[in-house]
């Protein structure tokens, strides 16, 4: 055997061992993301229920019951962000209308149930399943509410504005999830997924970019 045979064996054995898939033999993995939250807002009938510009930070671990089954937790909170709401008030057949605005911060504990696709890859699709158990703080601030009476054509206080709050109330929804998990190594990787909540239609929508690495 030449000395080039045996140097050209070598670099393909390296460069096949730099092409294997990522060890599946893992029993679970951590990961730490960074997200963009939209929530519909509790405020009130108003013409734009929905707040964004939310930040949110999360951390998470999962742990595999098979090369496609995995149980994941999760913690996160966000920044508190302020929403204006306005919308329409009807009082004794006489339209006005009621605005303010709310500001409000979230913390919250994810538990799903995984399905992740294929086996030895470097890049694995999922879908998720679970509950969100999330604690919310907000105050509310609200303008004064007049109104104009046709009769006496006087325009008259009926509500009056201030500062209420703070106030803490924690909710329990389902949500589901699609995402992909992406191999850097054999062992870190690149994560990303969408979270939408469930109450009475779609309630909260979190978008998520992170890294992780399995252990």
């Amino acid at each position: 055997m030449t000395v080039a045979a045996v140097v050209g064996m070598t670099a393909a054995t390296a460069g096949a061992q730099s092409l294997l898939p990522p060890d599946r033999a893992v029993r679970g993995d951590a990961v730490g993301t960074l997200g963009w939250m939209n929530v519909r807002s509790n405020a009130g009938e108003s013409f734009d229920n929905w707040a964004n510009r939310i930040l949110d930070a999360s951390a998470g671990v999962g742990f595999y019951w098979t090369q496609h089954l995995k149980t994941e937790i999760d913690v996160g909170a966000t920044t508190r962000t302020e929403h204006y709401f306005a919308g329409p008030l009807v009082v004794n057949g006489i339209n006005t209308y009621r605005a303010g605005s709310v500001d409000f911060s979230q913390r919250h504990l994810a538990i799903s149930q995984q399905y992740q696709f294929f086996e030895n890859a470097w890049f694995h699709p999922h879908l998720a399943a679970g509950v969100d158990v999330t604690r919310e703080n907000s105050e509310e601030e609200r303008q004064p509410v007049f109104l104009f009476d046709p009769v006496t054509r006087v325009s008259r206080q009926i509500e009056p504005g201030g500062r209420f709050g703070p106030d803490t109330r924690t909710r329990v929804r389902p949500f589901v999830a699609a995402g992909f998990k992406g191999y850097l190594s054999r062992r870190a990787f690149f994560r990303s997924d969408i979270r939408v909540l469930v109450r009475n239609g779609a309630d909260e929508v979190l978008l998520r970019f992170g890294f992780g690495v399995d252990f």
